[in-house]
């Protein structure tokens, strides 16, 4: 059954973020042609991507505690990058765990709007976030030199991972407290 589940694996894990990209702007071409397009549930969506990320992070993926079978697939795969950050496979969410988190936040999203053309639209703006996240997370691990975030980031993985759990933003590390370094 494991090696079943590695050749699955291999299938929907990539190692650059153009890959997940491509298939991100594709799906939301094709969810604003089939739904439209409203700039500002849009810009909403965008700018609610940095929570999601955050919760996802800390909630999700930092999940550890529990035990199987409530510990996520996500959880084990992200331990995995806080292993070996080197690995690349592992530092690009692969993509059945990213559709299969993008269906419950739209159907989190879908209570709370109650109208699935909108919900739709402020998916779309997640989505680009979404895809802004994992270009910004392979720099922050494969770029030579420092830029905004990246110290941030890095104090996460080798100082305290129940901390800076942000990587687009640290908006709500200081919010929420858990700022470090």
């Amino acid at each position: 059954m494991r090696s079943l589940l590695n050749r699955f694996f291999a299938w929907f894990t990539f190692k650059h973020p153009l890959q997940p990209t491509v298939l991100i702007l594709l799906i939301i071409f094709a969810l604003t042609y089939q739904f439209g397009f409203n700039i500002k549930y849009f810009l909403v969506g965008l700018g609610l991507w940095s929570l999601v990320e955050y919760l996802l992070h800390r909630f999700i993926f930092h999940a550890i505690h529990f035990k199987e079978p409530y510990k996520s697939m996500a959880t084990e795969l992200h331990m995995l990058h806080h292993k070996d950050v080197t690995v690349d496979k592992f530092t690009i969410a692969p993509f059945f765990v990213t559709l299969f988190l993008s269906g419950i936040i739209f159907l989190v999203l879908l209570f709370f709007i109650k109208k699935v053309a909108l919900t739709t639209q402020v998916l779309t703006g997640i989505y680009l976030g979404y895809a802004i996240y994992e270009w910004v997370h392979y720099w922050t691990h494969n770029l030579k030199f420092n830029f905004f975030g990246k110290k941030h980031h890095l104090y996460h993985h080798f100082k305290n991972p129940k901390s800076n759990f942000g990587v687009t933003s640290p908006i709500w590390d200081y919010l929420f407290g858990t700022k470090k370094g």
